[in-house]
């Protein structure tokens, strides 16, 4: 197919009827299928021509998500989001001067001494030390700090010791696009001023333990792993929500999870 991406930060995305008809045209002309996929404000959608040409070239956000969604996102990539319904709560702890560290720095606060996650005040799971069978699971989970961190936040300095707490509001679900979590490490990328060297902002990349990408069937399992131990999540796609064990066999191959 021959793919349009294109991003904006408006509260509308518009491409003029003239431009969309020299794109078809092309298309045409290439025996090929055109799709337009569409970023609005962070929020992926993938369109054909036929909703373009019946919207007349303009999209907005009741276009990417609820009942009126057109995006072919879901269907066409086999893919997915996850809603978190009841409150989600992140423990961290860090140190500067500990012998039993994770391996993975997050500065300025030190070194990972352990990770909690909690789901309605249940604990799910705790990492702690470089040979914790969970510190995969924490590394997966960023996209999900990130949106628990953006919500609450509390810091305790206790000397060599900080501990972060981040959680959501209870009773507002959160939902999150499975490429969010695929993305999570792109995303804290940051590059040093005048310099081409590349660092990373997140727990991710200033580890030993090697992960270097994060792959969706790995996700997937550690998801599957998760609900296992109790974590509650409904998964979405084109709409439609189902539990998660009732989606990994209706829409997961046993491939998808190997």
């Amino acid at each position: 197919m021959l793919l349009e991406v294109k991003h904006t930060d408006k509260d509308m995305y518009k491409i003029s009827q003239g431009n969309l008809k020299n794109r078809i045209d092309f298309t045409n002309r290439q025996n090929l299928p055109l799709r337009f996929a569409i970023s609005l404000k962070g929020l992926w959608g993938l369109f054909t021509v036929d909703t373009l040409l019946e919207k007349k070239g303009k999209l907005i956000l009741d276009d990417f998500r609820g009942e009126k969604a057109s995006s072919w996102l879901d269907i066409e990539l086999a893919t997915c989001s996850y809603m978190f319904q009841k409150q989600i709560k992140i423990r961290s702890v860090y140190s500067k001067n500990h012998p039993k560290g994770m391996g993975i720095q997050f500065e300025p606060y030190g070194q990972l001494i352990s990770y909690e996650l909690y789901y309605d005040d249940k604990r799910i799971f705790r990492a702690k030390g470089k040979e914790s069978r969970f510190i995969q699971h924490s590394i997966y989970l960023e996209a999900l700090q990130d949106r628990v961190a953006n919500i609450n936040q509390d810091i305790e300095n206790n000397g060599e010791i900080i501990v972060i707490t981040e959680y959501t509001d209870k009773n507002v679900a959160q939902v999150i696009p499975e490429y969010e979590f695929v993305l999570a490490p792109i995303n804290h990328l940051c590059k040093e001023i005048n310099s081409k060297k590349v660092n990373y902002n997140s727990q991710l990349a200033i580890s030993e333990h090697g992960f270097n990408y994060l792959s969706v069937q790995m996700l997937r399992f550690i998801l599957s792993e998760l609900v296992n131990l109790g974590l509650d999540i409904t998964v979405f796609r084109n709409n439609n929500g189902y539990k998660f064990k009732d989606y990994v066999e209706n829409f997961w191959t046993k491939k998808s999870l190997d």
